[in-house]
Order: C-alpha cells, then structure tokens, then sequence
C-alpha cells in the first residue's frame, strides 16, 4: 500500500513539473514583460471555520506584506463568495470566487476580473475551480484527503481536462499536486506576463 502512495505521488509530482516546464516554455518572452506575483494557501479549516479570528488577521497581515495578483485558497470552510470578497479587499483584491459553500471550498481571489470557466464538482470529493485571470487559466484543486484511490480518480478526471488545455496552448496553472508536497509552506511563484 505505501509503494502505491508513493508511485502515485511520484507520478504526481513529475505531472506537476511537467506543467510547470510546459507553461515556461510556451511563454517566450516579449518586450512588454510584467510580474506576476501567484500564491496558493490552505487556510486550514477556514480559521477553524471562522472561530480563530487571530489566525485569520495574522494570514491577513501576511498577504498584505506579500502582495499577490493572485491568491488561490484551499479549505475555505464556512465562506460564502460574499465573505470571501470582503476579506479580499483586505488585501486589495476586487475579485473573488468560491467553488461551493459547503464542506471544504477552494476559492481565488485577484486584482484583476476573474472568468469562472467551470466548476468541476462531479466525481469529486471537494471540487475544483477553473477559472481565468489576468489572462491565465487557474485550476485551484483540493483532493480528497481520505483516499489514494480517490484521489487517483480526481487525478485522472484533471488530467482529461487538463490535456484539453495543452492541445489548445492555454495558459493554465494547476495548484493541488505542489500543495501535496509542501504541505506546511505557503506557495508563490513569479511569473513573466507577456502582453
């Protein structure tokens, strides 16, 4: 059984590198190049479904100092697309969606219009949300917790939705599977917008 989990995290792994060398290499750089500042961040139980206001205030405080274009957010237990909003603008985004309200959402925020392209909600323990901002495709993903075997599953219904992307060259940044190897550290990563 843990030579399965680690087969199936090994080949998680080099499918995230996969993605990430792919996105690097289709962006050729322009003259007219911006940063773009991404983080990704399981919040935990929704600050403990909104109870630990001094959790909440300190991950508030933080983003401020970091600044991100784009946050997406894992676990956002307890949220609407309303309280999500509001606590975006605490950290100067005027953008915000939620997948679901119930369970253990993910959700992005941005300083730039977001798209939802869809919901991904069938077969899925949690959800997904594939949306568009500041001309990137996001995928914010959170796979079961429970299952290798679901979490397989979740895998390969991405995937085909993934492949769909890479035939038509779409930007797109996938945030579930680095969450699962750094489960303890916040993620950002710089990135060379082309306009």
């Amino acid at each position: 059984m843990i030579h399965k989990k680690l087969v199936l995290n090994g080949v998680l792994l080099l499918f995230a590198l996969f993605m990430i060398i792919g996105f690097i290499k289709n962006n050729k750089p322009e003259r007219n190049q911006k940063t773009l500042k991404v983080i990704s961040y399981n919040i935990w139980n929704g600050f403990d479904w909104g109870k630990d206001e001094d959790r909440k205030n300190t991950f508030i405080s933080w983003v401020n100092v970091q600044n991100p274009d784009v946050l997406a957010l894992q676990e956002l237990c307890g949220y609407t697309e309303t309280q999500l909003l509001e606590d975006a603008k605490k950290w100067g985004h005027n953008y915000a969606e939620i997948v679901i309200t119930s369970g253990y959402p993910v959700g992005i925020t941005s300083n730039s219009p977001i798209e939802v392209k869809e919901k991904i909600l069938d077969n899925m323990h949690i959800g997904a949300l594939h949306c568009k901002t500041a001309n990137i495709d996001f995928m914010v993903i959170h796979f079961s917790p429970f299952s290798y075997k679901k979490r397989h599953e979740e895998a390969k219904i991405i995937l085909d939705k993934l492949s769909k992307f890479l035939k038509h060259k779409i930007n797109i940044l996938f945030w579930e599977i680095l969450m699962r190897f750094l489960p303890l550290m916040p993620i950002y990563i710089k990135i060379k917008k082309h306009f």
